[in-house]
Formats: structure tokens, C-alpha cells, sequence
């Protein structure tokens, strides 16, 4: 898996010494549009009040605060914090445009530069996963939490993910090969763990399967699932002729409902003692 490709954690975390950071940003957009309903799920397992701060970890564009600013809850400050010049650039600029006033800051989930007990609520979506050291990222969280306060962490598990087709072995191949890429492709199942271990309370935890595509096309826009194909491939673990007749078989299915491409997803919501 190329570094600079979406999807490997080495290229999130390295967006703005890519050569093309524009693709990153295309790649959240197509994400946000798709998992709209899940994001807004996500804002209001918050309860933040009025008048409280916010804060959002791995902000990326800013689809997060500017979906909470503008449809759960308006009466609140938040802040936006990511790693990539670039992704924060792009977050100040779309919330200046849409009229929306909102902080975003460079840095870094596993030492945040904000004081202790500082934030109402954090949400911190699909970020986990890719961080070195998830466990001090949590630990980040719930510094920068008040007491009483609420942090809402989701993230899929990649190690879990379903592709329906006969070959099992070529599916476990692939599913090895997008894994190989991914920090912490067994994040969703930490969480709570993670959460215990950084002193939060437990309040609500529970996962789901996530159907990511209904096509072969979208699986390669998400994961380039064909891509890691050629990948098991090319590491011998997986014969030419047993890869080309997985990828007949799900290029039949694409868009029909014999074609599954998910992943679990979790979600944790917890609160500071």
C-alpha cells in the first residue's frame, strides 16, 4: 500500500508532505457525504449545553463542527484540531464561507496543546486508527475533558472486515493486505478498554455492522479493495489465477445484492469522573 495512498496511516499522518494533499481532502468529502446520518448520530450522543466548548479530534475538513454548529446544536463554541496544515486550512476556509464561527488548530491528537478539564464534550471519529499510540491519545482525551464532561469515540475495525465471496483464503488475503497499511486495524474493539484505561466512565458502548459500498468501484474508492488484491498477489499470498477468479466473481456481483463489502463500527460514549 502506497504511504500517500488514503487509507494508509502512514499517509494521514504525513497529509501535508504528500504530493498531492488534495486527494486526502477528496477522499473526506466522499466519506462525509456517505456517513452524513452516522456523523450527526455521533453530535448528539454529546449533550453538550448551551454555552458549553467542544472539541474535535482528528478534525479533518470540519465536517464534525460545522454539522454541530449548524443542525444539533448552534449555542455552543467548538474547536477543531488535526495534525495536517492542509485539512485545517481547508476546515477554516469552509467555515468562513458558510458564515459559520468555529476554531481550528494544528496538532497533534496524542499531545494536544489545550489546558486541563478545558472541554465540555470531545468527539473523536474515525482517527484512532490511525495514531501510534491510541492509548495516549485517550489519555489526551479525557486531560482535556471537565469533569462530568462526555467524549464520543467511534471507529470501524478493520480487522473485522466483510467481503462476501467463495474464496475465503483470497478474501483473508485481502483483508490482510488492507490491514497491513492501517495502524490499529483493530481499534473498534479497543475502545472501551482504552477509555477504562484512561480513567473515563463507561456510559454507553455498541457496534454495528456498516455496509461501506454496494459496488466494487465505491470498495475501491473506500479501500481500494482491488488495489490490495494485487498486493496479496504480488506477496505470494495468493495465486494469480485464484485473484482473478475473486475479482470475477465480486465484479459480477458489483451493484447487485449478492455483493457485501462492510465492517464492524463502534461506538463509545463515556464521561470524566
Amino acid at each position: 500500500m502506497s504511504e500517500h495512498t488514503p487509507g494508509a496511516s502512514s499517509g494521514w499522518l504525513a497529509i501535508d508532505a504528500a504530493e498531492k494533499p488534495d486527494d486526502f481532502i477528496a477522499y473526506l468529502d466522499h466519506v462525509a457525504a456517505k456517513f452524513r446520518k452516522q456523523r450527526l448520530d455521533l453530535l448528539r450522543k454529546l449533550h453538550l449545553p448551551a454555552g458549553g466548548i467542544a472539541l474535535d479530534v482528528g478534525c479533518g475538513t470540519g465536517d464534525m463542527i460545522l454539522d454541530l454548529l449548524e443542525r444539533v446544536t448552534p449555542t455552543v463554541r467548538a474547536v477543531g484540531v488535526d495534525a495536517s496544515e492542509a485539512m485545517v486550512t481547508t476546515a477554516r476556509a469552509r467555515a468562513a464561507e458558510r458564515g459559520v464561527t468555529a476554531e481550528f488548530v494544528v496538532g497533534d491528537a496524542e499531545a494536544m496543546d489545550f489546558p486541563n478539564d478545558f472541554f465540555d464534550a470531545v468527539v473523536c471519529s474515525r482517527v484512532l486508527v490511525h495514531v501510534k499510540d491510541p492509548a495516549r491519545a485517550f489519555c489526551e482525551i479525557g486531560r482535556v475533558l471537565s469533569s462530568g464532561g462526555r467524549a464520543v469515540v467511534a471507529d470501524f475495525d478493520w480487522d473485522s472486515a466483510l467481503v462476501d465471496a467463495d474464496d475465503l483464503r483470497t478474501t483473508g488475503a485481502v483483508r490482510a493486505a488492507l490491514t497491513a497499511g492501517i495502524a490499529q486495524p483493530a481499534i473498534g474493539r479497543q475502545l472501551r478498554r482504552l477509555a477504562v484505561a484512561a480513567g473515563l466512565r463507561i456510559d454507553e458502548f455498541s457496534g454495528s455492522v456498516v455496509e461501506l459500498s454496494h459496488t466494487l468501484s465505491e470498495a475501491d474508492e473506500i479501500a481500494q479493495l482491488s488495489a490490495r488484491l494485487h498486493d496479496a498477489v504480488e506477496s505470494g499470498a495468493v495465486t494469480r489465477a485464484a485473484a482473478d477468479r475473486w475479482l470475477a466473481e465480486m465484479t459480477a456481483a458489483s451493484g447487485t445484492d449478492r455483493f457485501l463489502f462492510a465492517a464492524p463500527s463502534f461506538v463509545l460514549c463515556a464521561s470524566k469522573p
